[in-house]
């Protein structure tokens, strides 16, 4: 029994010094973009493997094959001001205009609860904390759905929602 209580114990205090590493950039983005170091995605042709470079700012350095073409792509996550993010995405300008830009921004005050769509290849997002810029939207614009570039895990997703909500500056539910 009390080997039991012991087991149950130290995976508890493992579990949480995990959460407790986890750098608020690093948490946005593996709960909105699936970006984790050694994460990968494949779908339609397309298949990314991922790199963390660094925790705060969270950057993650991607290989890719799109379409058939080799890409390096990097996400940076970067923290403005309390409870505000921002995302750069670095590529080649075939893919990324000018090879650098804005690729999103999340204001956790503005958030609702953000969840694994049914498809696996998004995350569903409450609220209008989440805002993406593209060639046809280069104003960051409110997006509901994003999509994700390395596949998630359903109990790390939820810690990583849990983690942001630990951190005081999140509406989500």
């Amino acid at each position: 029994m009390i080997r039991r209580l012991f087991l149950a114990a130290a995976t508890l205090l493992a579990v949480t010094a995990a959460a407790a590493a986890q750098t608020p950039e690093e948490a946005v983005a593996y709960a909105f973009l699936g970006l984790a170091d050694g994460a990968s995605i494949e779908r339609s042709g397309t298949t990314m493997t991922w790199v963390e470079t660094g925790s705060s700012p969270a950057a993650f350095d991607g290989d890719a094959m799109i379409g058939g073409q080799e890409a390096a792509i990097r996400f940076i996550v970067k923290a403005v001001e309390e409870c505000r993010f921002e995302i750069t995405l670095e590529g080649p300008s075939n893919l990324v205009p000018g090879g650098n830009r804005l690729f999103g921004r999340i204001d956790l005050k503005n958030v609702g609860d953000i969840t694994i769509a049914d498809d696996g290849f998004k995350t569903s997002i409450e609220g209008i904390g989440f805002c993406q810029t593209g060639q046809r939207n280069p104003t960051c614009m409110t997006i509901h759905d994003a999509d994700l570039f390395g596949s998630l895990d359903a109990e790390r997703h939820s810690e990583a929602v849990a983690f942001l909500r630990e951190q005081g500056c999140a509406a989500i539910n």
